[in-house]
């Protein structure tokens, strides 16, 4: 199995948030960002080992947004964070 850690900083943001990822062995990795059930935005990274990944969330709508994390089609990762 393929271990993998993941850190989201900050969780009250107003323009960037990041996601520190970070697996034993390279993996195929899809970020996505949703609000109410409803895709915002989706990135696809293959062969990911490690990263700080940066997202611009300045143009969304003050409120609350789930960031989850699929490795290899598995849902490994799931927060809230809050666009102010």
């Amino acid at each position: 199995m393929n271990n993998c850690s993941f850190v989201l900083f900050p969780c009250r943001v107003k323009d960037l948030i990041y996601l520190d990822f970070h697996s034993d062995l390279p993996a195929n990795t899809e970020v996505i960002i949703t609000a109410d059930g409803v895709v915002v935005e989706t990135h696809r990274y293959a062969s990911l080992k490690a990263a700080k990944l940066p997202y611009d969330v300045s143009y969304l709508k003050p409120g609350r947004y789930i960031m989850e994390v699929m490795v290899d089609g598995e849902s490994r990762f799931k927060r809230r964070f809050n666009k102010e």
